[in-house]
């Protein structure tokens, strides 16, 4: 049998190993559904012998069970659990009721490996791309279990089965591989973003099985409302036209929720919370859960959209950071635009900040840009202050080189 696709993790699917020995198996047990039944089990604690001719099947006198009608094909499991044979029937024809004859025989494995010589008529070309392998044991469909958020203290992922271990990109984890049926790792220092823990069944057949982590201090979440009329992803910075604006955060902890100027919030710990906020004021929503495995804790800023925005781009940054003064309602991923021509009138600048809060970087725009050299500064995560007067607005910029 091949599936049309890999089944879904968690669900306890076994694969069942196999072996192509072609030395008898020294105690067996055969699986089976007799006369399409409820499934039996057959055991035969002593080794079985060859049988035929050509001695191209394995003969087994079960102590326990027997076979009959339905049976075939079924599999005969050597000592070690690992698929040896499949059930061709009673070669030598007995004709004793069943209750009474306890033996069946069983095509050989290693002779079905080869087969007729060709993909129709073989194994080998359905259970492994290499000719090495002569046997796989039995394993479970992977399945991950850990958390969704990644900081500096040691976080533990769990599988059913022991797995070659991955994390990625490698710059966000102190630990990036492993083996095993659990994986620690923990956030690197001075790092955040979006990381995937990868586990690889290892075997004949390779399966992956991944899950998504966040990994710094900073929650997630997502908000509707000013001017948003469906869910979108909490952002550093949001731009929006006031009205109401509800906020939900994804992780399982109790926040505590505080404005900076204060307003009215609707809840002030859990894990959401709304308010109304004025056409043209903005604010930042304070968010933390000290008790949390994190600590989890950040700033989201409601702007009002205006004549301009600050884009930062890249971040990542390795070598030029370039702030532009851009239109708020352009697509992201297109060159800036600027919205005001006369962009010399509304000069800012721009500031970067280390994770101690020392300035490292500034720069004065010209015509509506500034641009910021940050090679010479070390890998980690930056906050950048842009704006102009009362306007500013924050951003988390990462150096990667």
């Amino acid at each position: 049998m091949r599936l049309n696709q890999r089944p879904l993790a968690g669900n306890n699917i076994v694969y069942a190993g196999w072996n192509r020995t072609t030395t008898p198996a020294t105690s067996v047990a055969g699986l089976h559904h007799a006369a399409g039944d409820v499934m039996k089990i057959s055991l035969a604690p002593n080794s079985i012998t060859y049988y035929s001719a050509d001695n191209s099947f394995w003969h087994v006198d079960f102590s326990v069970g027997t076979t009959q009608r339905g049976s075939s094909g079924s599999a005969l499991f050597d000592q070690n659990h690992l698929v040896i044979g499949q059930l061709s029937g009673d070669r030598s024809l007995d004709t004793r009721p069943y209750c009474v004859k306890h033996d069946g025989d069983y095509g050989r494995f290693d002779l079905s490996w080869t087969g007729g010589g060709t993909p129709q008529t073989r194994l080998s070309d359905w259970l492994t791309n290499d000719p090495s392998v002569t046997q796989v044991p039995t394993v479970v469909n992977p399945n991950i279990d850990g958390p969704d958020q990644v900081c500096s203290q040691t976080a533990y992922f769990q599988a059913n089965t022991s797995l070659v271990w991955s994390a990625s990109p490698a710059n966000l984890f102190t630990t990036t591989a492993g083996y095993g049926s659990q994986f620690t790792t923990a956030g690197a220092a001075g790092q955040a973003g979006v990381g995937v823990i990868t586990g690889k069944l290892p075997g004949a057949c390779e399966a992956n099985v991944t899950k998504t982590v966040r990994v710094g201090t900073e929650p997630s979440g997502y908000f509707y409302g000013g001017g948003v009329s469906s869910g979108q992803n909490l952002q550093t910075v949001q731009f929006v036209t006031g009205g109401q604006i509800s906020m939900f955060l994804n992780e399982s902890a109790n926040f505590t929720f505080s404005s900076s100027p204060a307003i009215q919030l609707s809840s002030y710990s859990g894990r959401s919370t709304s308010f109304y906020l004025p056409a043209g004021q903005g604010v930042q929503i304070n968010v933390s859960a000290p008790g949390s495995p994190c600590a989890l804790a950040t700033g989201f800023v409601f702007a009002p959209r205006s004549v301009y925005y600050y884009r930062a781009a890249p971040n990542p940054v390795s070598d030029e950071l370039l702030v532009t003064a851009a239109d708020p309602d352009q697509p992201a991923g297109t060159p800036a635009r600027l919205t005001n021509p006369a962009a010399d009138s509304a000069a800012f600048e721009t500031t970067l900040y280390d994770n101690y809060g020392r300035p490292v970087k500034t720069q004065r725009s010209e015509r509506g840009q500034a641009m910021l050299d940050v090679r010479d500064l070390p890998n980690g995560l930056y906050h950048l202050r842009t704006g102009h007067g009362k306007d500013i607005v924050t951003e988390h910029i990462r150096v990667a080189h």
